[in-house]
């Protein structure tokens, strides 16, 4: 039914990952990779983010992003002014390039997607900081939220397995060790993130922990999936 937590990809593979991106070290890591089944994950332990990424003395701003035709992966780089849903996203494009603009938007819970239809789930749900979406549009459009700047990265929810995520924050020329190293952190106690995937052009690039090559430089808006392992 709409708005159930899917257990495929919402509607297009090439964007929603298909794929367990191999953990397996090899000399083929820079290369893009394409998926082909969804990754799957058993959660156990759960890291409930307590990081504040807000300066208390921030002033309000508004940040606007450019998005492409097809699936984007992005988060939030702001606390939002009001609530911010899947619902109201998809409003807020429509109004800017026109009704039947987005499609989609989906999250990614306890291993399977949570896709809202635009215009026909019912079930809506908020976007927070630190947590990463993939949002389908017919053609392109720009993304605008208002609020205080993050100042930091964000906190994390990290469960055993694969995990969508989304800094908002990140230092200038950060690269995919920087998220390693950040996201390990934030999942002390349950495991330590060894692979960071990002989209790139309709694919998905991998960095492995263990293999030195492919360190591609992180975005403050992008959305990130990191795995976890014990």
């Amino acid at each position: 039914p709409n708005g159930a937590v899917h257990t495929t990809a919402p509607t297009c593979p090439t964007m929603v990952p298909t794929n367990t991106p191999t953990s397996t070290p090899t000399a083929t890591a820079t290369s893009t990779s394409t998926a082909t089944s969804t990754p799957t994950v058993t959660p156990t332990q759960t890291v409930t983010p307590t990081r504040t990424a807000v300066s208390g003395s921030a002033s309000p701003s508004t940040t606007t992003r450019s998005l492409n035709p097809g699936w984007n992966a992005l988060s939030l780089t702001v606390d939002p002014n009001g609530a911010v849903t899947a619902a109201s996203t998809c409003a807020a494009l429509n109004q800017v390039s026109g009704a039947g603009t987005a499609v989609e938007v989906a999250r990614w819970v306890s291993g399977a997607w949570d896709s809202y239809l635009c215009g026909v789930t019912a079930t809506d749900w908020p976007l927070v900081p630190g947590t990463g979406y993939a949002i389908r549009l017919a053609r392109a459009a720009t993304w605008t939220t208002t609020g205080k700047p993050l100042s930091a990265p964000a906190g994390y929810r990290l469960s055993v397995g694969w995990n969508l995520i989304g800094p908002g924050w990140v230092p200038a020329n950060a690269t995919a060790d920087w998220l390693f190293t950040d996201a390990s952190s934030q999942a002390a106690g349950i495991g330590q993130v060894v692979e960071a995937v990002r989209l790139r052009g309709g694919a998905y690039d991998p960095a492995i922990k263990a293999v030195t090559a492919n360190r591609f430089p992180l975005e403050a808006g992008a959305a990130y999936f990191v795995r976890v392992v014990q």
